[in-house]
């Protein structure tokens, strides 16, 4: 994957570099940086900062770039086709570390979970993901097991453990499935 065909203006200025207007074509999609930048000083890096927007991207061609292996292979779904699109904004000081929040939307994810023989299909899903590790499901719509499964609610991320679950999950009309 690269960024490919795209524009910015980029100045430099005051040990500073600074992203304004950015587009580029990412993953199928495009990306857009309206902003995005990073002060230096004799001792390095003194802050970063970065606000961008995706859109459409082809999220089987991110996946296939190895950036979802920290998903045990149990879980980790074989993906067949889906669009990504959403927001980032990210900050980092040596003193105050990073912090980032995003919002999140899938649209027409169909998956499989092969060690369960799951098959998960048009899946649309909004949601955030903030860097204390909260994750938040407005909402999410697919297709499980013959029937419709939605879900929302919340959760946190602390290592490898989910704290705080107030997830909600809706099934209807699901078939008998050996799987449940």
């Amino acid at each position: 994957l690269e960024l490919s065909n795209g524009t910015a203006r980029i100045l430099v200025a005051d040990h500073s570099v600074t992203v304004r207007d950015g587009i580029f074509d990412f993953a199928g999609g495009s990306i857009e940086v309206p902003a995005a930048g990073f002060q230096i000083s004799r001792d390095g890096i003194e802050r970063f900062w970065c606000r961008a927007e995706g859109s459409s991207l082809d999220l089987v061609r991110l996946y296939r770039e190895d950036y979802f292996l920290q998903v045990s292979d149990e879980f980790r779904p074989q993906l067949r086709s889906g669009r990504l699109s959403g927001s980032l904004h990210a900050n980092w000081t040596p003193a105050d570390g990073l912090s980032y929040g995003t919002e999140v939307r899938l649209r027409d994810v169909s998956a499989a979970l092969e060690h369960r023989g799951v098959q998960i299909e048009s899946v649309d899903a909004e949601g955030s993901i903030s860097s204390s590790g909260r994750v938040t499901v407005r909402q999410a719509r697919g297709r499980l097991f013959g029937g419709r499964a939605e879900a929302a609610g919340s959760f946190e991320i602390v290592g490898d453990q989910l704290l705080d679950t107030r997830l909600e999950i809706f099934f209807s009309d699901i078939e008998q499935d050996e799987n449940l």
